[in-house]
């Protein structure tokens, strides 16, 4: 079962990027989906590709799911994800699971 990802909230007071959290689930993670999301992904010993599911369809036909590649040396940032593209929940595949990942969220006019 995929493990949820718990947002870092940044907002008027002055913030610091969170170190890189943590290790991301071979099962897939999630989060839920307000537009004002985005990743930091942060490589670690190997290269990773991250696929990012796109719900829905166009003409019948199933959308494609949007394809990151994270280098062992990158420090990528990924989004924002608009809720009319990827819905309200947000599905992260990963393949090789040993890059670090925070998830941050804009709290706008707090």
């Amino acid at each position: 079962m995929a493990t949820p990802l718990t947002p870092v909230t940044i907002d008027r007071s002055a913030k610091t990027y969170a170190t890189p959290a943590g290790a991301v689930d071979a099962a897939g993670n999630y989060f839920t989906n307000s537009g004002n999301q985005w990743l930091e992904v942060k490589g670690a010993t190997a290269s990773c590709t991250l696929t990012i599911a796109i719900p829905g369809a166009v003409d019948g036909v199933a959308s494609a799911c949007k394809q990151y590649t994270i280098a062992s040396t990158d420090d990528k940032l990924i989004g924002p994800f608009p809720v009319a593209i990827y819905g309200s929940v947000v599905n992260l595949a990963w393949q090789n699971t040993n890059p670090k990942v925070t998830l941050y969220q804009l709290i706008p006019n707090a």
